[in-house]
C-alpha cells in the first residue's frame, strides 16, 4: 500500500535520543504515516554496510508497525564515486526509500561556508556535484531534496533557489524548513516563499519557534509558535503540494507531548482544508 497524498512523516530527529524501534512504535501510536530515517542512537551510516544493517532493522519495524521510511537524511558527499553512489541508490530503492533528505555542506578550515560567504566558483562546484549525483539517484526513481538549514550553502531561500537552478535538474528539490528560514531572516513572507518554490518543493519540516532579540526557543508545539501553520499548509495546498509533511520538535523534554499533540493539529488542519476544498 502507498503513502497518502499530503502524508504526515514523523522527522527521526524528534527522537535523537531514542532507538528506532521506540520512534516507530510512537509513530503507529500517534497516527503517523511514515518516517525519515536519522539520528535515532542506532542509526549508522558511517559506511554502506553500517547503512545496510541499518536499513535492514527499520524494514523489519516497518513491517511490524506498519510505517513506512521513504526518507532518509544522508549527507551524500560520503559516498564517493560513482560505483559506490550506484550501489547507495540500489539498496535505497530495495527497501523503498525515494528521497534522500540532505544539505549543501561546504567546509573550509574546518568551517562551515555559509551562502553569504561562498564565492560563485564554490556554488557552481556544490551544483555540479549535486547534478552528478541527482543523474545517478534519476535511474533508482530517489529525489534529492536539499533543506534550508543554518549553517550551509542553503541558509536562506534565496540561496536554495540559487543552488537549486544551478543544478537544473528535475531529481533536485528544496526541503522547506520553514522555522530555519526565520531564524536567518524573521521578516521573511512565508506565502511569497512558498509561491517562489511551487513545484521546487520537494519536502518539508514543520517545527515552531518563538523568536526573542537574544535568540529563539525550539520548546513549543507547532500550533503554539510565531509560525502560523494554518497559512503555511494552506499555501501549500492551493499550489498543489503534494508531498509530505515532516513534523520534527527540537526541543527538549519529552518528545512524545509533542509528538503526538503536532500529529493531531497537522491532521486536523490537512482535513479541514480539504474539506473546504470540495464544498
Amino acid at each position: 500500500m502507498g503513502l497518502p497524498e499530503n502524508g504526515i512523516c514523523l522527522v527521526g530527529y524528534t527522537y535523537r535520543k531514542y532507538e528506532m524501534k521506540y520512534a516507530f512504535y510512537k509513530a503507529k501510536e500517534y497516527g503517523y504515516d511514515a518516517i525519515e530515517l536519522r539520528d535515532f542512537l542506532d542509526f549508522n551510516n558511517e559506511n554502506l554496510i553500517s547503512l545496510k544493517k541499518t536499513l535492514g532493522q527499520a524494514k523489519e519495524l516497518s513491517l511490524r508497525f506498519g510505517i513506512k521510511f521513504p526518507v532518509i537524511f544522508l549527507q551524500i558527499d560520503k559516498y564517493i564515486g560513482e560505483k559506490m553512489m550506484n550501489e547507495l541508490m540500489q539498496v535505497l530503492s530495495d527497501h523503498g526509500i525515494f528521497m534522500i533528505h540532505t544539505h549543501a555542506s561546504i567546509t573550509l578550515n574546518s568551517k562551515p561556508v555559509t551562502s553569504a560567504e561562498a564565492s560563485e566558483e564554490q556554488y557552481r562546484m556544490e551544483a555540479e556535484k549535486i547534478a552528478s549525483v541527482s543523474e545517478i539517484a534519476r535511474n533508482y526513481s530517489i529525489i534529492i531534496s536539499i533543506e534550508t538549514h543554518m549553517g550551509t550553502l542553503c541558509d536562506t531561500t534565496a540561496s536554495t533557489l540559487r543552488l537549486i537552478k544551478y543544478v537544473n535538474h528535475k531529481s533536485v528539490k528544496a526541503s522547506l524548513d520553514f522555522a530555519n528560514i526565520l531564524i536567518l531572516n524573521r521578516n521573511e513572507d512565508l506565502q511569497k516563499t512558498i509561491e517562489r518554490f511551487k513545484d521546487k518543493i520537494g519536502y518539508t519540516h514543520l517545527k515552531n519557534c518563538k523568536y526573542f532579540v537574544w535568540g529563539y526557543d525550539w520548546n513549543v508545539p507547532l500550533e503554539m509558535g510565531d509560525i502560523n501553520y494554518y497559512k503555511i499548509i494552506a499555501k501549500l495546498l492551493q499550489i498543489g503540494y503534494s508531498g509530505l509533511f515532516g513534523i520534527e520538535y527540537c526541543g527538549t523534554g519529552d518528545p512524545n507531548v509533542f509528538a503526538s499533540r503536532d500529529a493531531r493539529y497537522l491532521r486536523q488542519i490537512i482535513e479541514e482544508l480539504k474539506s473546504q476544498a470540495v464544498q
